[in-house]
């Protein structure tokens, strides 16, 4: 049968204290009304649509596309929401109703509820549970002897024998869907001036038709959270419900109570995260990492067999075997290639640690590239004993370079400067990649090479290996 969703996140909540919309703040690092329509879209209804109203567009670039979006200008109430969607509805066989402050619902329930009411078919069909304290909840008053619902009666309302019942309303409905549009319109002015979609229940008695309940197991699937007190409780059961999934799929949480992941969060098998760990946003954790205790990562890509100890790491990138802390921090842009090791008290910004590389403990790396512990660079010759000046700045340009090794054969540069290229060209040659050691560079023949790198040159070590620092740029 065909199904039209809608999804009510329209109103402010006023109850939250708050100029942010009650459907933007956030649960488990997305807005909540995120779970609500991802819980909708995940029964590929016919039509899904998102009425919004107060700070709109907020709402609408937290969902993004994928949904058709209806306004209600005027908040009067979930019955008047309701008709707002009346053009992008279309044609279906079932509607159903359900609010973007509800983001603890579970797709499988909505399946459920949906099924239930076509199978019945009722007009009106109610999502009911039983929660332990029912405190403030519209009764559900069902016909002696049937499963048929006689009435939701609100609290204040209720007698003492109606205040007695423990199942209640959760307010999210599905309905027949000629039956809803022909009847919306009766649905009563409160004295409040708002239109409820409860009234459509007493409406369809009164017609003769058949109201119908469906409860769920989990009454905390249905709360809403419309204050702050609610809101830290569906924090806690959504934080609970991801970190039960990673547990299933093999990742190790030594203290589930203290570790907090976020939805957009995917984590590796064999994976340990200890205690007082944060992971947010879109986090990528490979296979066979340490993380934690104490560690806070966020919108980074950590591989496989990586460790990170009371460190911070924020969009950056930690390549297979790499490893920080304690007390390490990787800022926006860090990347640390495969093996790379920062020690305690070390921070990198906007920076790579090649392969290998180690940086040791009170270090800042920032804006720049350190090459790998050990690379190898096969440049060409152009000639015997000369160095292709075109393809070494090439390897540079490549590997994201500056400092390079240069072994074997010869090397003259007077040929260069002769040219003129270096007027235009700054090449920088080095035998030490940080971090990697000695290395030799051969020169033949020496005192040649010095007579025309002399008034250029930085450092000039001879020995059993001749090893040089030196600058090859005219001076303007």
């Amino acid at each position: 049968m065909s199904l039209t969703t809608i999804v009510l996140a329209a109103g402010q909540g006023v109850r939250m204290n708050s100029e942010l919309p009650k459907v933007m703040h956030p649960l488990a690092g997305r807005p909540m009304v995120r779970f609500a329509v991802d819980a909708a879209r995940a029964l590929e209804p016919d039509n899904l649509i998102l009425v919004v109203g107060y700070r709109a567009d907020l709402v609408r670039q937290a969902v993004g596309e994928g949904v058709a979006y209806v306004t209600q200008e005027e908040q009067l109430g979930t019955g008047h929401a309701v008709q707002q969607a009346r053009t992008a509805s279309g044609q279906a066989d079932t509607v159903l109703v359900l609010y973007g402050d509800t983001p603890l619902i579970r797709p499988d329930s909505l399946r459920q509820v949906v099924s239930y009411h076509e199978d019945t078919g009722a007009a009106v069909t109610v999502l009911t549970s039983r929660p332990p304290d029912p405190t403030g909840y519209g009764r559900i008053v069902r016909e002696p002897g049937t499963d048929a619902v006689l009435a939701i009666v609100e609290e204040n309302d209720a007698t003492p024998e109606q205040k007695a019942i423990d199942e209640v309303s959760s307010g999210i409905f599905c309905f027949r869907d000629d039956w809803l549009w022909r009847n919306l319109a009766e649905i009563p002015k409160s004295p409040a001036g708002e239109y409820y979609l409860t009234s459509l229940v007493a409406i369809a008695r009164a017609q003769g038709e058949l109201v119908t309940a469906w409860t769920v197991p989990d009454p905390l699937e249905v709360i809403g959270l419309d204050q702050r007190v609610k809101l830290a409780l569906g924090e806690a059961e959504m934080r609970r419900r991801i970190n039960e999934r990673w547990m299933l799929e093999g990742v190790t949480l030594v203290h589930p109570e203290t570790t907090y992941v976020e939805a957009g969060v995917r984590i590796g098998a064999d994976t340990v995260i200890w205690p007082n760990t944060l992971l947010q946003g879109q986090t990528r954790i490979g296979r066979e990492c340490t993380i934690g205790p104490g560690t806070v990562i966020r919108d980074s890509t950590i591989g496989d067999g990586c460790r990170v100890e009371l460190s911070v790491v924020e969009q950056a990138i930690m390549e297979e075997g790499s490893d920080v802390g304690p007390f390490g921090h990787l800022r926006k842009g860090a990347h640390l290639g495969k093996g790379a090791h920062m020690g305690n008290f070390g921070e990198v910004k906007n920076a790579t640690l090649g392969p290998g590389a180690k940086m040791g403990h009170f270090s800042y790396l920032g804006d720049a590239t350190v090459g790998a512990s050990h690379e190898e660079l096969n440049v060409p010759w152009a000639a015997p004993g000369e160095l292709d000046l075109s393809a070494l700045l090439g390897l540079l340009r490549e590997r994201g370079l500056r400092r390079i090794l240069v072994e074997g054969g010869g090397l003259t540069v007077s040929r260069f400067l002769q040219q003129g290229l270096l007027d235009r060209l700054h090449v920088t040659v080095a035998p030490m990649l940080i971090g990697s050691g000695r290395a030799s560079l051969t020169l033949d023949p020496i005192a040649g090479l010095a007579d025309a790198l002399r008034p250029a040159w930085r450092r000039f070590t001879l020995g059993e290996d001749v090893l040089f620092d030196l600058d090859l740029r005219a001076e303007p």
